[in-house]
């Protein structure tokens, strides 16, 4: 597989990786017993995230590089070619392998499954956990590191993907899923939505199921995202006011799950082409960020507590308001009436 190796990537400061071997002064009977769970070994991430690639490549390892071009004054006057390796296995271990990281991803007793049970497209991965020495204090320090490779999407792979994280010594949380996993999971989840799926609109259809779970809801923002996020998914949608060039508007699906798309309304006409006014919006359901920018482009100190989206206000939507005013905000859960 190559893995005592150099990978050749084109930059300079590549180390060897350190591999045991029967010839090596310290190989031993737990040689082979150690390395079979990740120790006696040190191989980068770049190393691993060939192997992966390589599964996912049906075999195929191929050299790794950054830089895909050499231009000057905008013509290409070096092209830099993907090149194989090698092939690591024959067609029967690969599916055998391929199988496995699939399982550890989707198989309900995968160590990935909980993390990763609610994606709309699936992935092929491998947690990892590992003790690492601390110097002289050896391994008394627990500190462990954790990994999470892998490759996405399963059904056609396009990106390869390896997190390593050292955690702290005695870290309450240190397994590969708990730790990298998430890291990973993040990672693919902005990929698959700013690549995979635009240039393979097939992907799309791993979406439907998300259309029953969102039986009601209520999104307020910026009126060119709803457009932009609509758009790009095919949903239809329909204005509740005439103020379809509102820079604000309120987005929900009026109780109708079967359409999904909802109607698109201004949260408030006279926000139109700016925050200029002396009545106070309706919040709910924005944001803090949003919320905090209306209300300080209407000149208002703003109060918040809690955490998440606006459930309540202070100051009643339509009441006049003076610069200067104190609004409070409350997000997450309304507050609790005293009695």
């Amino acid at each position: 597989m190559g893995l005592g190796s150099l990978t050749g990537v084109d930059i300079k400061g590549e180390r060897h990786p350190f591999l045991y071997t029967p010839q090596s002064k310290l190989w031993s009977a737990t040689t082979l017993p150690w390395m079979a769970f990740g120790y006696n070994t040190l191989i980068s991430p770049l190393a691993i995230a060939m192997l992966y690639n390589a599964v996912a490549n049906d075999g195929v390892m191929m050299k790794p590089y950054l830089v895909s071009a050499f231009a000057k004054e905008g013509q290409i006057i070096k092209q830099i070619e993907p090149t194989k390796l090698r092939t690591i296995a024959d067609s029967t271990v690969i599916k055998k392998l391929q199988s496995l990281v699939y399982g550890v991803c989707n198989d309900k007793h995968g160590t990935g499954y909980t993390l990763l049970k609610d994606l709309p497209f699936k992935l092929c991965g491998k947690t990892g956990t590992a003790l690492v020495a601390d110097g002289k204090n050896g391994y008394s320090s627990k500190i462990y590191q954790s990994a999470f490779a892998g490759y996405f999407p399963a059904d056609d792979p396009q990106y390869t993907c390896v997190v390593e994280i050292v955690n702290k010594p005695h870290a309450a949380h240190y397994y590969g899923a708990a730790v990298a996993g998430p890291v990973f999971k993040e990672i693919a989840e902005r990929l698959y939505t700013l690549y995979v799926r635009r240039n393979n609109p097939n992907h799309y259809a791993g979406l439907d199921s998300l259309k029953k779970v969102a039986s009601d809801y209520s999104f307020v923002g910026k009126t060119s995202s709803f457009k932009t996020v609509a758009n790009t998914l095919g949903w239809k949608y329909q204005y509740a006011t005439k103020d379809e060039d509102a820079i604000w508007s309120r987005f929900y699906n009026n109780n109708q799950p079967e359409s999904y798309l909802a109607p698109l309304g201004s949260v408030q006409t006279g926000f139109k082409k700016g925050l200029n006014g002396n009545k106070m919006p309706d919040l709910s359901g924005m944001g803090l960020k949003d919320a905090l920018y209306i209300c300080e482009g209407l000149g208002l100190k703003v109060d918040v507590k809690g955490f998440g989206r606006v459930s309540k206000q202070s100051l009643d939507a339509g009441a006049p308001v003076e610069k200067g005013q104190v609004v409070q905000l409350y997000l997450g859960d309304p507050p609790k009436q005293s009695t």
